[in-house]
């Protein structure tokens, strides 16, 4: 096929998606039908398009060029002008950035399967199929509510959830993998349950990047290991989750947000070395310390965002070694560490100023020192490029300079500006310095 052909095949398959959601948007009109009906119709149409890209294009490149115009037209439908077509995806009483998150999730399932189908299926069947069930059964069946952050979640559509997400990994593993017969149901019991928890304690549609990448990293580390292995992964799973949750009593959190926490510090440690969790692990732990002095960081959804921004900044640098082929470790290191540095500044920024500066100033020398460490422990991979103490320090002193100085800046959003405030700066950086080295 040749770049017109798939590029025009590229067009015409917007063009469909587009045509589907005005007429799926005219029917549900007319018949009456809930915007989550219509909503999930879209996102079990959208995802059954995505498992064939693959298969769909000769090349990689128009799979991009198809996902970042599908951005663009979900923005687009944002726009007043066009809402009445995005209704069938906006139209639920809550706020969720699920269309671009499921754009996302797809990206990235497909620039990380590395040619393995089970790989890229088994992820987007679990977030097509599974999650579309879980949420009508819970609509039309749940009696039985757990609540969360957003409301509450209910248990049908749980055991829906982890009911079709047991069969999709079945039959994925069976035909799409070379998983041992007697090692198929443990795995795939394996990641029903961790996708279960997953789902359910998602928020403002994380769970269309959440669940496809979360699926696709415990795959990876799990395929290929036998059942005694998978079955010790999952107890050290439950002994985290229930590690945070005593923990969570103590700083005032709430039982989702510990289990996010716990959550996302598995899959860290799934994908990384311990070394390179550290500074991930004290960017959330910073966030709760400035969530405990109340403002809009002690807010639940602010404490939960945090995660969203982690995994935001881990899966670009992630996806940035990835697509350059240059080690991009030590800059999300200091990416994180810095954000970790911003948040300590808002914990502070009301306090008197002699443990601004004192205490202030030594946790940002222990940041920036860590960093050091992190950097000197990892591969001669990630040290391809020049020392940059001077310029990490820099970045750290800023980033807290400018939150305990100027706390009104972060009074709306803190979470986000201040992911922006460590990942713009590490990105500039890791960007300059594979332009000095000539790698790029």
């Amino acid at each position: 096929m040749t770049a017109a052909a798939q590029t025009g095949l590229v067009l015409g398959l917007i063009a469909g998606l587009l045509a589907l959601m005005a007429g799926l948007g005219r029917l549900a009109k007319a018949r009456g039908w809930p915007a989550e009906v219509q909503r999930k119709i879209v996102h079990v149409a959208a995802g059954g398009l995505a498992m064939g890209l693959p298969w769909i294009f000769a090349a990689d490149w128009p799979v991009y060029l198809l996902l970042g115009l599908t951005l663009l037209a979900m923005g687009a439908l944002r726009l007043p002008v066009l809402r009445a077509m995005g209704g069938t995806l906006h139209g639920v009483d809550r706020q969720s950035f699920g269309d671009f998150f499921l754009v996302l999730g797809v990206g990235l399932v497909f620039l990380f399967h590395d040619g393995d189908p089970v790989l890229f299926i088994l992820p987007l069947a679990v977030l097509t199929l599974a999650d579309a069930a879980a949420a009508l059964a819970g609509s039309a069946y749940g009696r039985t509510f757990l609540k969360v952050e957003e409301g509450r979640k209910s248990l049908e559509g749980s055991a829906v959830f982890f009911g079709v997400t047991l069969v999709v990994a079945l039959l994925c593993l069976l035909f799409l993998s070379e998983t041992p017969p007697g090692a198929i149901i443990v795995l795939a019991a394996a990641i029903a349950g961790f996708a279960t928890v997953v789902e359910a304690d998602s928020w403002q549609g994380f769970d269309n990047l959440f669940l496809p990448m979360g699926v696709q990293i415990f795959l990876i580390a799990t395929l290929g290991l036998d059942n005694w292995d998978v079955v010790l992964r999952m107890a050290f799973l439950a002994a985290g989750l229930t590690g945070v949750a005593v923990l969570a009593r103590l700083v005032g959190m709430s039982a989702q947000v510990a289990r996010v926490y716990g959550l996302a510090m598995f899959l860290l440690l799934s994908v990384t070395s311990l070394q390179n969790a550290v500074l991930p692990a004290l960017m959330l732990l910073a966030q709760a310390l400035a969530a405990r002095g109340g403002g809009s960081e002690g807010k639940g959804l602010e404490r939960l965002d945090v995660v969203g921004a982690l995994a935001i900044i881990s899966f670009g640098f992630l996806a940035a070694g990835e697509v350059t082929g240059i080690n991009a470790l030590s800059f999300y290191a200091l990416a994180t560490g810095t954000a970790a540095a911003g948040h300590i500044g808002l914990a502070l920024a009301a306090r008197p100023i002699w443990m601004r500066a004192l205490g202030g100033g030594l946790a940002v020398l222990v940041l920036y020192a860590t960093w050091n460490l992190v950097m000197a422990q990892n591969s001669a991979a990630a040290l391809w490029h020049p020392p940059i103490p001077t310029a990490g320090l820099m970045v750290f002193v800023a980033a807290y300079l400018a939150c305990v100085i100027q706390p009104e800046l972060f009074a709306r959003q803190a979470t986000t500006r201040v992911a922006l405030l460590g990942a713009v700066p590490a990105v500039l950086i890791y960007v300059g310095l594979m332009m000095i080295e000539g790698a790029v």
